[in-house]
């Protein structure tokens, strides 16, 4: 039995013991703590030496009222690919636009006076406002009625029609192109204040194909591609209902010029000035282009002795595998949507890899390729 005279001499031996062992205890604690967060920066530190990548080239096809919407989605924060405006003095393809550009996926761009048009007198050319890299090559400084599309260097996107919207200083623009006319600013319908000043003409009330181009109330994401036909005055609202807030109509019609991974989704008679383009950092599309026509001089090697039935089946073989093989990776990498009844709404096609994307971009050069061959050896 203690007695208090035993623990009053002990006591000072005891008490010690105690603040040892607070001590010890809090050394533990600490190092367990300082551990913790060592582990903790080194996990976050390795995460943030990952690269990140933010998808872009999206396509995605669905229907909202009605309305049949294609498009792709461009996310600012990609880094793999390039949003950028492709520019040309002289009318040509969309295709030669991107050949230009090393640029994969692209949209025609705005209104000019093609040489179709009497009052164009035979010559193609425009004097609308044009941004591109950084260097001015505008005609006018007032865009006047006219909207203008546009992004800063960091790729935040814009829409700026003079005084009314909004002025930035030149200074801060990268790139941008003007049509007209504005379908959205920051959410609003403004087609009510183009039709009070008599700016829709006959073929914006008709049922057509629409182009546009939009960004995202966050503006971290910029969408473009085509509508079904449709009023104009149908356009904003659906736009809307795809999570665009500021939108531009583009140029459609003849001018319609749509290239998705290298592959012509719309291809109509007239050649375009201008556009919008998608380029992928990893991919040389020069290259590629290269290696198709080596392909090219073989197959015509193999052409030069054979009859046309002969021809036609070979180069139709050639097709309906190039055909097979894209359609093959595309739905390995589509993802059906559906509402919360369980019924498809939509899907869309997204390639992560970029392996995957240049045989999928080169399938798709070869299958035109094919095409074109059909078409000069048996007219077609």
């Amino acid at each position: 039995m203690l007695t208090n005279e035993y623990f009053f001499k002990h006591s000072s031996f005891l008490m010690y013991i105690h603040i040892w062992l607070l001590k010890f205890w809090k050394k533990i604690l600490h190092t367990i703590f300082l551990c913790k967060n060592i582990i903790f920066s080194t996990v976050l530190f390795a995460f943030l030496l990952l690269p990140i990548t933010w998808h872009a080239n999206i396509f995605t096809s669905k229907k909202v009222d009605g309305v049949t919407l294609k498009y792709v989605s461009y996310d600012i924060h990609s880094n793999a690919y390039t949003l950028q405006v492709a520019l040309s003095s002289s009318a040509k393809s969309l295709d030669a636009l991107l050949l230009e550009n090393n640029a994969i996926t692209g949209i025609n761009g705005v209104f000019f006076c093609p040489a179709d048009y009497a009052r164009c007198k035979g010559k193609d050319y425009t004097i609308n406002e044009r941004f591109q890299n950084g260097k001015d090559l505008s005609y006018y400084t007032d865009t006047g009625e006219r909207g203008v599309f546009w992004w800063t260097k960091d790729k935040k996107p814009f829409i700026f029609k003079t005084h009314d919207i909004e002025t930035i200083p030149r200074d801060k623009i990268h790139s941008w192109l003007w049509n007209y006319p504005i379908l959205l600013t920051r959410g609003i319908n403004t087609l009510p204040y183009y039709e009070k000043k008599w700016l829709i003409d006959k073929k914006m009330t008709a049922a057509l194909p629409r182009h546009f181009i939009c960004s995202n109330v966050e503006k971290d994401t910029i969408i473009f591609w085509r509508t079904s036909a449709v009023p104009l005055s149908s356009l904003p609202n659906v736009l809307s209902k795809i999570g665009c807030s500021d939108a531009l109509n583009l140029d459609a019609g003849n001018s319609s010029q749509l290239i998705y991974n290298g592959k012509y989704l719309i291809r109509w008679k007239r050649n375009i000035i201008d556009a919008f383009i998608l380029s992928h950092k990893d991919i040389d599309t020069q290259q590629i282009h290269s290696r198709i026509r080596v392909f090219e001089h073989s197959l015509k090697k193999k052409l030069e002795n054979t009859d046309m039935i002969s021809t036609f089946l070979f180069l139709s073989a050639y097709q309906k595998y190039f055909q097979k093989q894209r359609e093959k990776i595309y739905q390995q990498n589509r993802s059906d949507i559906h509402n919360e009844d369980g019924v498809y709404v939509w899907y869309e096609i997204n390639i992560q890899k970029t392996e995957i994307l240049k045989q999928v971009f080169m399938l798709n050069l070869l299958e035109r390729k094919i095409q074109e061959l059909k078409h000069q050896y048996i007219h077609l």
